[in-house]
Parts: C-alpha cells; sequence; structure tokens
C-alpha cells in the first residue's frame, strides 16, 4: 500500500519539478523553490512511512488480550 502513496508523491513531485522547469527560468529563483519541492516530497514520504508503521504495530497487536473474559 505504501507504494501507491510514494506513486502519488512522485507524481506530484514530478509535476511541480516539471512546472518549475518550464515557468520559472531563473536559476536564482527556481533553486530555492526546487529544494522546497524536495522538502516536501521527503516530509510527506516520512508522514507516510510513520502511518504505514502504525498500522502494521495495530495489525500484528492481538487485541483479543484486551477483551478476554475474566
Amino acid at each position: 500500500m505504501k507504494q501507491y502513496f510514494n506513486s502519488a508523491i512522485d507524481s506530484v513531485q514530478y509535476a511541480k519539478t516539471q512546472f518549475l522547469d518550464t515557468f520559472v527560468k531563473e536559476e536564482s529563483l527556481r533553486a530555492p523553490m526546487q529544494d522546497f519541492v524536495n522538502a516536501q516530497a521527503q516530509f510527506a514520504r516520512e508522514v507516510v512511512n510513520a502511518a504505514s508503521s502504525l498500522v502494521d504495530a495495530f495489525t500484528a497487536y492481538d487485541f483479543s488480550k484486551i477483551y478476554k473474559k475474566a
């Protein structure tokens, strides 16, 4: 499932990069914007990894221990 989110992140990052390459010709403006786009993608990937780890932890836990009758 994580691969689908990473594919979406890559698609959005590619679109933003293509936009910058097409419309922002001044390198002194484009470089910081590209760094920001890369930082956004890295942050989004970290969020996906954290959420995936959380879901994995919840699905691996045996909840029957909580609801066990005495």
